[in-house]
């Protein structure tokens, strides 16, 4: 899930020719920008906001700019000053917005989105932004109300379907939210994330068969993607493929050494296999990376016990209790 900034550059003044005025500060600082010299940039509008610094202009680019080199305090505090000069410019709230998005600050870009709305309620850039603040923030239905109206205002916008698809996916809506990623693909076929969500929707939905081949289709476009050979996995062994569901959590610990999830499957599925000890050795690896993770005790006492280790089985289940597990407490009722 990704959201924009607005670059909205103003055009290029026509310069004086005698000496450095404002506007030949504010153009260079422009052609700068668009040639990707952002801290030559920043120096410029600095010298423009300089001469002139009523102007918000100035300010608002040398945010952008900002933004680019990863400053983003800098940038809020250029936005702030452009806000403060022109309370009406909607791309200065939408993209003091987007930087408190991305440093996690979801309430305030929230607000920030909200306002840009209110100035401009045809712009599918904010709506965009503020659908995705609304999921981080599990307002699923505020989600997919936002990315309806992009889509109203942009029909070819695969993002739009994307996202919209992932809130679905939380409402357990999931046919419309396959039915989303497909338009999604259909937009843009090499767009591997909606490749992979679809195929985790498939996963929910029982359909495990389509989502190995859309894991299939997101690894042809990004080989990397370490989570898809993890759900791939999942898939696998939803129908018996052990072999070669343990191949594909193999290939996601080569990928990532700490991923959870890998484990924590690998060890279901090597329990299922047979192979208690090499279970147990999965689900201790799961624990050491989150030891909070209550399904893997859960599952190392069911290995344990099952190898004969009837202390150890009762030492985990103990643990998930205390972890808030439900299903541990039956285990230790039945002990």
């Amino acid at each position: 899930m990704i959201g924009n900034i607005k670059s909205g550059l103003n055009k290029l003044f026509q310069g004086s020719g005698f000496g450095r005025t404002f506007s030949d500060y504010f153009n260079r600082g422009i052609s700068k920008t668009e040639n990707g010299d952002y801290t030559g940039a920043i120096k410029e509008f600095t010298s423009a906001a300089e001469l002139n610094p009523a102007d918000p202009a100035p300010y608002y680019n040398r945010g952008i700019a900002k933004s680019e080199l990863g400053d983003k305090a800098g940038a809020i505090d250029d936005f702030n000053k452009t806000i403060e000069l022109n309370p009406v410019n909607s791309n200065a709230f939408n993209n003091r917005g987007f930087i408190k998005y991305q440093m996690g600050d979801y309430h305030s870009a929230l607000s920030d989105f909200d306002k840009a709305v209110s100035i401009n309620s045809r712009d599918a850039e904010v709506f965009y932004n503020r659908g995705n603040v609304k999921y981080r923030l599990g307002d699923f239905r505020g989600a997919i109300a936002d990315q309806n109206k992009v889509i109203s205002l942009n029909p070819f916008n695969p993002n739009a379907y994307n996202n919209r698809g992932l809130a679905r996916n939380k409402t357990g809506e999931y046919k419309k939210a396959i039915a989303d990623f497909t338009k999604a693909i259909e937009i843009n076929p090499i767009l591997a994330g909606a490749f992979y969500n679809r195929g985790s929707a498939k996963i929910k939905s029982g359909d495990y068969k389509g989502a190995i081949v859309d894991f299939n289709e997101a690894l042809k476009i990004s080989p990397d993607m370490e989570t898809a050979y993890v759900n791939r996995g999942i898939a696998k062994d939803a129908i018996d493929d052990l072999t070669g569901a343990i191949a594909d959590f193999n290939k996601a610990i080569e990928l990532n050494p700490n991923s959870t999830g890998a484990f924590f499957n690998r060890g279901n599925s090597t329990y299922k296999s047979g192979n208690l000890n090499g279970a147990i050795d999965d689900f201790n690896q799961a624990i050491e990376l989150n030891p909070l993770l209550a399904g893997a005790y859960v599952n190392r006492g069911i290995a344990k016990d099952a190898a004969g280790d009837s202390a150890g089985a009762y030492f985990d289940w103990q643990k998930a209790v205390e972890l808030g597990d439900e299903k541990a407490k039956t285990f230790l009722r039945l002990f």
